[in-house]
């Protein structure tokens, strides 16, 4: 992950212009297809996921037996898979008991990060990307809870699934922009994200 390619004072207000994007180098992809797949993700993760609408962008945490964050995922359904989005860290690990989880029910887990990137922008989606999430943050669903204040400042974050083919046209149409300016926006924005900001507590 580059962490600034200028000056990030600069970057950060081409961000929120929406003149410049974030390769999210550190995110990947998986995509979960079968008619079985809403309530599956909802008996596994925190979110209530059984009626998710297609387009509808939620947040959703893995929990272990004792109640801790083992992990977030950024979850938009489509109407016939899920995708989700979530850090590289440990991936193959996590496909693979994601995949030991599936059981009886007709779900298929597959890791396609090799054929998506994510690329961050700021309220707007990006042009040729295949699936766009909008962060809810700070709003919670029914049943959630936000810890802390909210922002004082709106927070239009996305993350966009861009065809591994089209990577670098779509980011010759930005400037580029780090994550050291991102990460200052979602401090202020109060809005916590794995893997750096979760631990055993």
């Amino acid at each position: 992950m580059t962490q600034s390619y200028s000056n990030p004072l600069v970057e950060q207000r081409e961000f929120v212009a929406g003149s410049s994007a974030v390769l999210l180098e550190d995110k990947s992809v998986i995509v979960v297809t079968g008619e079985d797949r809403l309530t599956w993700l909802n008996d596994l993760f925190s979110q209530k996921l059984d009626d998710l609408k297609p387009g509808v962008s939620v947040e959703a945490l893995w929990l272990d037996a004792q109640g801790r964050i083992v992990r977030d995922f950024h979850i938009v359904d489509d109407g016939e898979k899920s995708w989700l989005i979530t850090y590289s860290t440990e991936l193959a690990n996590l496909v693979t008991q994601l995949q030991r989880m599936v059981f009886r029910a007709k779900v298929t887990v597959e890791d396609v990060s090799s054929d998506y990137a994510v690329v961050a922008t700021w309220s707007k989606d990006v042009a040729g990307s295949f699936m766009s999430w909008q962060d809810p943050w700070p709003e919670v669903s029914v049943g959630g809870w936000r810890y802390g204040g909210g922002p004082t400042e709106p927070w239009n974050y996305r993350e966009s699934l861009v065809p591994a083919s089209e990577v670098v046209s779509v980011w010759k149409d930005f400037k580029h922009c780090g994550t050291m300016a991102l990460d200052a926006l979602r401090v202020a924005a109060m809005r916590p994200t794995g893997p750096n900001e979760i631990d055993e507590k």
